[in-house]
């Protein structure tokens, strides 16, 4: 989930040239309601969205065991990612690694 369209693009792109199924949301809110299915298996999350923020998504997720969450946002900040971790996210990347670390985080999973 990316607010920026531009790094939205990006990103799904960059999914989709993996061979994997890439849905985007803008927003935490738009995301939970098509949340209750178990048609994703990953969602990337930023931290920093409009209305609802990440943390608070991924509060809200954390009875939804199949789903993976992986925070990716700008800011390092130590205490925003010892509270994602603490709240089941499964890594914490910065944005600039993101494509590095990418074709791991995709292995044998579809993609939100």
């Amino acid at each position: 989930m990316e607010d920026d369209p531009r790094i939205q693009q990006l990103i799904s792109a960059e999914i989709t040239d993996e061979g994997h199924a890439c849905i985007c949301f803008g927003s935490a809110e738009d995301f939970l309601d098509e949340a209750g299915s178990d048609r994703f298996d990953l969602l990337l999350l930023d931290l920093m969205l409009p209305g609802m923020d990440g943390l608070a998504c991924l509060k809200q997720l954390q009875h939804q065991a199949a789903l993976r969450v992986v925070i990716v946002t700008a800011p390092n900040y130590a205490d925003k990612k010892h509270e994602a971790l603490a709240n089941g996210a499964e890594a914490y990347v910065l944005k600039p690694d993101l494509f590095e670390q990418l074709p791991q985080l995709l292995q044998t999973r579809s993609m939100v």
